[in-house]
């Protein structure tokens, strides 16, 4: 609708069509429901279609308004009886017929969250899904504001009303009324609204339904001969989310089609299939509904769901108008603003999300962003002035949220001076191409000021207006850059603006004279929606003002619907005429206390409206005041009053005054004495000539004389303790001292005349006195009084004895001090050398005591000396005599050990501690096997430890003592158990060897180590031919040895022979070696057939048997002739043959084969291979 009629034929259509379908509308009234108030915008009504079954109408008319795209569209039509929706925008429109369906869902009931055909009418979800067509454009396009209940309600319906296990919505349950494939259908467009995910279940197991139904041939449930189930089926793909449906039941039991295109059972088959040879589609008979859906709706749902386009529509690009630019020089940047905002989405389910700008015209997209405009500068780098002038096609594409594209494209035509002015039909600051919205009959501003020239020094000369829209544009209606004009019919009209420069860059005959025909031009057009007047609306505020008092009347309150601006008349004088002033706010002075009325009548030129105003005036009163001096004031000494009350317009004729009720007075300046101090009430009460009064209070001091304070103190200075006698020589007139307090630096007080009193601590203390006298009236004076320190008296204590490494403890020690106050530290000197060691004390008033308590490390006769000191430097000190013996090392062997003969037996190590913390130690271990050695000491702070080691050569339990001796001669010993287990030989028999029959041969010889080295050995060996084992010879020393036999073999074959050695405690140790007696025949090859046959992951080996052979070795390699690795040893079989199992396909095996005969082996067989590979199935 906001499109130009010359430019495309459809818009009058469209705009007749808008402003036919509003007269449809009718408003009514949304009361809060129990989920919660409809009324969003607090209007006080809903909109809805006034005609029957609007639940079903609604949700088409939202779609409509929403697909115009102009949401700040103002209606221009309306019923008679509904003229409120006349002058609202659309989207003023599509929130009130959303708050209807809110008000119109069901809120109670087993029928909560549907809409059926009226509203709060129950549920079917025929007219529950086009409650969902409507709403989700309105929120998601418009903007309009949906309560969450109403998604939440939803739910619950869609919850009733589909089947859990088979996956169909029902009509109003779980059972479809005509078959339950329109209304599955119809129940997801209802999930699409609640912004139900395509692989959410429930949308699944609808889905799922719906494919069952794909090929049902006959009935309501023939989903593809039923046109209401394919529109629905055509609706719910494509709102699904987030994005539309293609492959319908992707995720379903059933298997998933093209529900579209597929070329044998899609929609767009099915219906072309159906087509009539007119071009119509019939409804097929026998199926519910047949009679309400006549061909002309069957038709329309056929073409909709072939026209993809309909519901799939592409965005539409405006890249703007075309332009004369000039290129930017240095110093002189000519940035230009490509506008796009033209570009819309007629689909009102999507919104264009990327514009994408080409200036240059290389086909390649320079910027890409979501703002729909873009600056850019055409250097002169880039377009030099000799290539002047150049034509560049800039492209617009824009891509909405389906990922849908389209471009546009507008000319940018480079070019040196001149350049044509750049015409902005306005209004100012907005966007290009915005339009005006008028009053009808009222005088509108047009402002092309945004226009303006690229020419340095070049201007605009001329602005005029094409403002008749009669005929070729002629611009000959207004001229100015600013106009003001009336449009006397209601519409939405072209107008445009055209714009000249002075033409001084285009002197074409080159006689410095700016001609006509020299003058640049450009022109633009926007369009101007002319509504119907409406009146507008006084409103005068009510005041109260006092008289005399200037004040400004006050008219902001009025407003014009239009927004046109208002003329204020006012009639100040109640006469009926509004001829008094002019303005918003006049002001006015009333010189009478009274009632007044003042009248307003407001005009937007045409219409105008009154209201009138009711001013309270109040009288002004006096204001009281007064002043005195002095104060404060002595008592018995006058004070003197002056009055500073003031009144206006009225005089003040009389004065009252109060001087706390001790008397009065009527003079205007009066005086008043005050016989005793204190403080009082003066009031001043004023009346002026109209009757009025005012009264002012105000506090007057009268003060007191007072006593003087006045002591003496001997002696001068004293000593802490002492008492010091205080006496008073204070002096009062006329009155006499009745009290008197006394402070001593806070440490005391007295109310005594003449007191006494002892300072707990030496120091400079500030006495003071105060004295009352009998009036109450006080004086201090103070004085510092010097006091000296006393030193503290101490005792030590008793002298003590003690053993070294016991606590020594004070008595405790005690002092006096006469300094009751002072506080003190303490030292102790234990004298063994430690120096003085800070005490604890613990003190009262002038007494205490110091505890303390020390270990003595070494015995000898130590004096102890305990200082006390005082916070002022006082010292006392006293000593007293500790007594200490000696004492020895407490000894810790450690834990018992187990270990092998021959191995070393260390202390864990062995532990002590000790009091004597100066003592020194050593330290000795008995092994218990006959061997002593010393320890090694390691000791600090009163306790050390010994550590040693010892290898024992036999087994046995052995008793290990350790000793430690201090410096003093003190000893402590302690013992543990160490159990020395026997090993057995390790015998090595030597390398295998190999001989012939009735030949000798010896051992290497055989060798043993043992760890136990004070054994002793003997040996045999077994030569593995039957003849048992034999004594050997036997050679040893310490820990080692050699063992010597020969032997000679009688028959050829393979020998184990085995050597053992024991020592003298039973220890047995063994080992073996191999001895190939040849019997005079070579090895042969027996097998020569060896074949390999590849399975998957596995190879069988198969070859003829030997004769006599008793057994098979198989060889493996990865390598064409080895090494071979033995895989199975002895085998033996028949028919011979051996499966290879758990190999790698597509890695070659090498095999080879030899016979056993008789113990001995025979050479390899050939080499055989093959491969694993994976099994393939043949294609017939």
């Amino acid at each position: 609708p906001e499109g130009d009629p010359s430019e495309d034929p459809y818009v009058t259509t469209v705009r007749d069509g808008l402003d036919y379908m509003f007269t449809t509308l009718s408003t009514e009234s949304i009361p809060v429901q129990t989920s919660g108030d409809p009324d969003i915008n607090g209007n006080g009504y809903g909109i809805r279609v006034n005609e029957g079954s609007y639940p079903y109408q609604g949700g088409m008319v939202i779609d409509m308004i929403i697909g115009s795209g102009t949401p700040l569209r103002y209606v221009r039509t309306s019923h008679n009886s509904y003229q409120v929706i006349r002058g609202q925008r659309y989207a003023d429109i599509v929130q009130d017929m959303a708050e209807s369906y809110i008000y119109g869902q069901q809120d109670s009931g087993s029928t909560l969250g549907g809409w059926r055909y009226g509203w709060n009418g129950g549920n079917d979800n025929s007219a529950a899904q086009w409650a969902a067509i409507g709403l989700i454009p309105a929120e998601r396009i418009f903007g309009a504001q949906i309560p969450s209940w109403v998604y939440t309600n939803n739910l619950t319906i869609l919850a009733n009303t589909q089947d859990q296990r088979y996956g169909q919505l029902g009509y109003t349950g779980t059972a479809g009324t005509w078959g339950d494939a329109s209304t599955t259908a119809s129940g997801m467009v209802m999930m699409a609204m609640d912004d139900f995910d395509r692989e959410d279940g429930r949308w699944i197991k609808a889905a799922n339904r719906l494919r069952q139904h794909w090929d049902t041939p006959s009935g309501n449930d023939s989903l593809r001969n039923n046109y209401y189930a394919m529109f629905a089926t055509s609706k719910a793909m494509r709102l699904a989310n987030p994005s539309r449906i293609e492959q319908m039941c992707l995720g379903c039991a059933e298997t998933s089609i093209d529900w579209y295109g597929d070329e044998t059972v899609g929609l767009a088959r099915s219906i072309m299939d159906q087509q009539l040879a007119d071009g119509h589609w019939v409804h097929p008979s026998g199926l519910s509904g047949t009679g309400y859906w006549q061909y002309g709706l069957t038709t329309a749902w056929a073409t909709l769901i072939l026209t993809r386009e309909l519901f799939e529509v592409a965005p539409v690009a405006d890249a703007g108008r075309d332009r004369v630019w000039g290129i930017s020089r240095v110093g002189d940047p000519r940035p230009l603003t490509l506008v796009g905002s033209g570009s819309f989405h007629p689909d009102p389910f999507r919104t264009i999300v990327l514009y994408e700008w080409d200036v240059d015209g290389d086909g390649l997209f320079d910027t890409s962003s979501t703002d729909p405009n873009t600056v850019t500068e055409y250097l002169e780098a880039d377009y030099p002035v000799p290539t002047l002038p150049r034509s560049i096609t800039v492209t617009l594409r824009v891509t909405d949220d389906a990922g849908k594209t389209d471009t546009d494209t507008a000319v940018i035509l480079l070019a040196e001076p001149p350049h044509p002015p750049i015409a902005d039909a306005g209004p100012p600051g907005t966007p290009p191409g915005t339009g005006y919205t008028c009053t009808l009959g009222i005088p509108c501003v047009l402002d092309a000021s945004d226009s303006f020239e690229i020419d340095p020094t070049d201007f605009i000369a001329r602005w005029e207006w094409e403002l008749d829209g009669v005929g070729i544009p002629d611009f000959d209606e207004a001229t100015g850059e600013v106009i003001s004009y009336t449009f006397n019919t209601e519409g939405t009209f072209n107008i445009g603006v055209r714009v000249w420069d002075d033409g001084r860059f285009n002197d074409l005959n080159g006689d410095d004279v700016v001609d006509e025909n020299e003058r640049l031009s450009d022109q633009e057009f926007t369009t101007v929606d002319v509504e119907p007047n409406l009146p507008p609306v006084a409103v005068a505020a009510d005041m109260t003002v006092e008289e005399g008092q200037t004040f400004n009347h006050d008219g902001s309150g009025s407003s014009d619907p239009n927004g046109d601006p208002l003329t204020y008349a006012w009639d100040l004088d109640n006469d009926g005429n509004y001829d008094n002033a002019t303005g918003v706010a006049p002001s006015q002075v009333f010189p009478a206390d009274g009632v007044y009325t003042v009248g307003l009548q407001v005009s937007d030129s045409l219409l105008t409206d009154e209201t009138t105003a009711t001013i309270t005036v109040t009288d002004r009163g006096p204001t009281a005041a007064f002043d005195w001096a002095p104060e404060p004031q002595e008592e018995g000494t006058a004070v003197s009053f002056g009055d500073l009350s003031t009144s206006s317009p009225d005089t003040i004729v009389a004065w009252a005054w109060d001087f706390d009720g001790l008397g009065a007075s009527s003079d205007q300046h009066p005086s008043f004495t005050f016989d005793d101090d204190g403080t009082y009430t003066v009031t001043l009460t004023v009346t002026d000539s109209d009757g009025s009064v005012d009264s002012v209070s105000h506090d007057v001091t009268i003060t007191d004389r007072a006593p003087t304070a006045a002591f003496t103190w001997a002696p001068e200075p004293s000593v802490e303790g002492s008492p010091v006698a205080f006496t008073d020589t204070s002096t009062s007139s006329p009155d006499a001292i009745v009290s008197w307090a006394w402070d001593f630096a806070g440490l005391g007080s007295s109310a005594a005349q003449n007191p006494s009193f002892a300072f707990p601590d030496n120091g400079v203390y500030t006495v003071s006195l105060t004295v009352t006298d009998d009036d109450g009236s006080t004086n201090t004076t103070t004085h510092d009084v010097t006091v000296l320190n006393a030193n503290p008296v101490v005792n030590a204590g008793l002298d003590q004895t003690t053993g070294e490494g016991s606590t020594v403890s004070l008595d405790p020690a005690t002092f006096t001090d006469a300094g009751t106050a002072d506080t003190h530290t303490a030292t102790v000197d234990w004298g063994d050398g430690s120096g003085p060691q800070a005490a604890t004390v613990n003190q009262g008033a002038g007494s205490g005591s110091v505890p303390g308590s020390h270990v003595y490390t070494d015995g000898g006769v130590y004096t102890v000396t305990v200082t006390v000191t005082d916070d002022d430097g006082g010292v006392g000190s006293d000593t007293m005599i500790v007594t200490v013996g000696n004492a020895g090392a407490q000894v810790d062997a450690g834990p018992d050990q187990t270990i092998n003969e021959g191995e070393t037996a260390s202390l864990a190590p062995a532990t002590f501690t000790y009091i004597g913390l100066t003592d020194t130690h050593t330290a000795t271990i008995n092994w218990g096997d006959g061997m002593t050695s010393a320890g090694t000491v390691s000791e600090a702070g009163g306790s050390g430890s010994v550590s040693g080691s010892h290898t024992y050569v036999d087994d046995g339990v052995y008793t290990v003592t350790v000793t430690v001796t201090d410096d003093d001669g003190g000893v402590g010993s302690d013992s543990l158990t160490v159990t020395v287990l026997n090993l057995p030989p390790v015998v090595e028999a030597g390398p295998d060897q190999s001989t012939s029959e009735n030949t000798t041969i010896s051992l290497a010889p055989a060798t043993f180590t043992d760890a136990g080295t004070a054994d002793t050995h003997t040996a045999t060996v077994d030569w593995g031919d039957g003849s048992g084992p034999q004594p050997a010879a036997v050679t040893q020393g310490s820990g080692s040895g050699t063992v010597a036999s020969s032997h000679a073999y009688t028959t050829g074959g393979t020998y184990t022979v085995t050597v053992t050695v024991t020592d003298d405690d039973g220890g047995v140790g063994i080992d073996t070696l191999t001895v190939n007696v040849d019997g005079g025949n070579p090895p042969e090859q027996t097998i020569f057939d060896l074949i390999a046959r590849a399975k998957p992951e596995k190879i069988d080996l198969v070859w003829a048997p030997v004769n006599g052979a008793d057994a098979y070795n198989v060889y493996r390699s990865t390598t064409a002739g080895g090494p071979y690795a033995l895989i199975a040893a002895g085998h033996t079989c028949t028919y011979c043959a051996f499966a290879d199992s758990g190999l790698t396909n597509g890695v070659t095996y090498f095999y080879v084969v030899t016979s056993i005969t008789g113990g001995q082996e025979s050479l390899s067989s050939n080499e055989a291979s093959a491969t694993p590979q994976v099994t393939t199935r043949r294609r017939r």
